[in-house]
């Protein structure tokens, strides 16, 4: 009763009625069908990346944040320039960059497409 009354109230919302042909078909049935075990496999997945992609890149930035601000080096304006790339390349750029290094440049067994760590480096 509660799912039907939710689908009811998105369609009256979105502006238009579902035939009551197809809204006598919705049921819990459906939602009994997911394949869990995937579904905590990506929630794990989700929590990895939510917890190591920040820590890394403020590891990282506090890294090339002290080498540009504090050594002599004539490289401190190089990595305070590839530091502020991604302010100036759309992210999808990046991401198709990764992913063609990905599958092209990486070779042998090492395949990392698909893989958790590719994300990692990707963020």
């Amino acid at each position: 009763m509660i799912c039907r009354a939710a689908v009811l109230a998105v369609c009256v919302a979105a502006g238009f009625w579902p035939a009551a042909a197809a809204f006598a078909q919705v049921s819990w049935h459906n939602f009994a069908l997911i394949p869990w075990a995937a579904l905590f496999d990506s929630l794990k997945a989700t929590a990895v990346l939510t917890v190591t992609v920040p820590t890394l890149t403020c590891i990282a930035a506090l890294a090339v944040s002290w080498v540009v601000v504090r050594s002599g080096s004539r490289f401190a304006a190089a990595a305070d320039v590839i530091a502020f790339l991604p302010h100036a390349v759309p992210s999808l750029i990046f991401a198709v960059g990764v992913l063609f290094i990905a599958l092209f440049w990486i070779p042998g067994p090492i395949n990392p497409y698909g893989t958790i760590q590719i994300l990692i480096f990707a963020f």
